[in-house]
């Protein structure tokens, strides 16, 4: 699965951006990247920051593999 890497400056400009009723998010993955899934490309409530997102870069997903 393919998601969206965000380097810090990106992070910071980006996450927490609201257009009602959504609230673009990022997470990290196993790697310490801030990331957020390729769906919010097409999600019409972020079209006015879709500029932005297209210039984070495409990673595979490294998901934290927790331990039990």
């Amino acid at each position: 699965m393919k998601v969206l890497k965000a380097t810090n400056s990106q992070y910071k400009d980006l996450n927490g951006y609201e257009s009602t009723p959504y609230i673009l998010g990022f997470v990290k993955d196993a790697d310490n990247n801030w990331i957020t899934g390729e769906n919010v490309l097409k999600c019409e409530e972020f079209s006015q920051i879709v500029d932005k997102l297209k210039e984070l870069e495409v990673i595979d997903y490294n998901p934290i593999i927790e331990e039990e």
